[in-house]
């Protein structure tokens, strides 16, 4: 199997109120994750946790990750605003970075190329069945941005999704929901300010043999041990 990326999974906007807002990322080894935000649509300065505009960040915080697996250690950092400071605009765009630090370097959304259009392995046969990553921002350099809720209920934009299903004939809804965003980017009263999801569950027990093969691989990696599940002999009935 190919070595992991340093980003497994995220950066992932989980929560914002107006005097707090938290990111989630996944990384394959240890390291610090450092959030920041500014106001508007920005992009990524060249050294990291800066913006091209040189506006000075709303605010940031710091943590560390949490190991769940010999390499995969995840990080959930919350921007508090303090109680002497005004807290974040009703109903406007916000632009964020999430920073890696480890003791050798610190790298930011456009340090870890996530900020840009994936190109192709030079090795044809690496990922071939998996479509190339895009730009977070939509726009190379770009950084990626949330809405915070508006300030009345009548201009509220939400977006509902219930259950996901790996191999169900339908469309993918939120690849649509993506859509829309880069649509309305800039639109601030047109952008959805919240995403509910509110399925029973993920069908995390029912999804194609193949894909099961492809999953099991990779657990193994990020864990570092295989889970063996004993198998009982099913019983003859008369």
């Amino acid at each position: 199997m190919a070595p992991l990326p340093q980003v497994l999974a995220g950066p992932i906007v989980r929560r914002v109120e107006p005097r707090l807002c938290s990111f989630w990322i996944a990384l394959s080894h240890p390291a610090s994750v450092q959030a920041s935000i500014w106001r508007g649509i920005q992009v990524a300065g060249q050294t990291p946790g800066t913006v091209a505009s040189g506006d000075s960040e709303v605010a940031g915080a710091i943590t560390t990750t949490l190991a769940a697996g010999r390499a995969l250690h995840v990080a959930l950092v919350t921007i508090k605003l303090d109680p002497a400071e005004p807290p974040l605009d009703p109903g406007q765009i916000y632009s964020y970075d999430l920073q890696v630090v480890t003791p050798s370097d610190r790298k930011g959304l456009r340090q870890l190329n996530m900020l840009q259009n994936e190109l192709p392995a030079t090795d044809p046969t690496l990922f071939a069945e998996r479509p190339l990553g895009l730009a977070l921002g939509y726009v190379a350099g770009r950084l990626p941005s949330f809405v915070t809720a508006p300030p009345t209920i009548e201009t509220v934009r939400l977006a509902h999704c219930s259950c996901r299903k790996t191999f169900s004939p339908g469309r993918d809804a939120l690849a649509w929901l993506d859509d829309v965003i880069e649509q309305r980017l800039t639109n601030a009263s047109e952008r959805p300010q919240q995403l509910f999801l509110t399925g029973d569950q993920i069908y995390a027990d029912d999804f194609s043999g193949a894909l099961l093969v492809m999953l099991s691989g990779l657990a193994a990696d990020l864990m570092g041990a295989k889970e063996m599940l004993r198998i009982a002999e099913a019983t003859p009935t008369s």
